[in-house]
């Protein structure tokens, strides 16, 4: 009789993967204070703070008044939904490194790995790829103008119709660059995103 060889077991995801899942991540951005822990974090140049910091900065953003003006009762309750909730789901998506007993927040390596998540499109805004699709119509509707021959556009030289679409491109770039700055989380100023908690 052949000796039977042992089968190796297929890999874990669970224990493969070195971040949140997608749906993690989507999650965890869902909402509002969770948003601001972390952009708060990623201000701050060592990325370390504690709950009261945090539950202080929170809640003079959300009641639009500077830190020292924020009240007791208003930071108790933001830090009671820290505590409770909000920060235990950080730790839990492995975007922080949270210790209860110290009240010591840090971001985490795999925080870093989100930037692709932390653009924040503005409601009732045209996201970018919508913008850039309008623009390239555009684009092409006058190169098939001045293709036909059609007043204004058959007089303009070929070259002078590419200059402009270059420059065109190059400060819709610009412009593109500048607002995704200040509408990601970590950048200066207060978080990005909308209200509703």
């Amino acid at each position: 009789m052949g000796s039977k060889q042992a089968i190796a077991p297929l890999p874990d995801e669970s224990t493969d993967r070195t971040g949140p899942s997608k749906e993690e991540v989507f999650e965890v951005l869902s909402n509002r204070r969770r948003r601001q822990t972390l952009h708060y974090l990623l201000q701050k140049e060592d990325e370390t703070a504690t709950k009261r910091e945090i539950s202080r900065q929170l809640a003079a953003w959300e009641n639009d008044e500077p830190v020292d003006m924020v009240s007791s009762s208003e930071r108790k309750r933001v830090y009671i939904a820290l505590h409770q909730t909000h920060l235990p789901k950080l730790d839990d998506a492995g975007l922080i490194d949270y210790e209860p007993a110290q009240g010591i927040i840090t971001l985490t390596d795999a925080c870093h790995d989100l930037d692709v998540y932390f653009d924040v499109v503005p409601e009732n805004e045209l996201s970018w790829s919508q913008f850039y699709v309008g623009l390239g119509g555009v684009c092409l509707a006058i190169t098939a103008l001045a293709g036909l021959g059609v007043v204004p556009f058959a007089g303009v030289p070929a070259i002078a119709l590419a200059g402009l679409f270059a420059v065109v491109m190059t400060l819709t770039g610009t412009l593109h660059y500048l607002r995704d700055q200040k509408n990601r989380l970590g950048g200066a100023g207060e978080p990005p995103g909308p209200e509703a908690k």
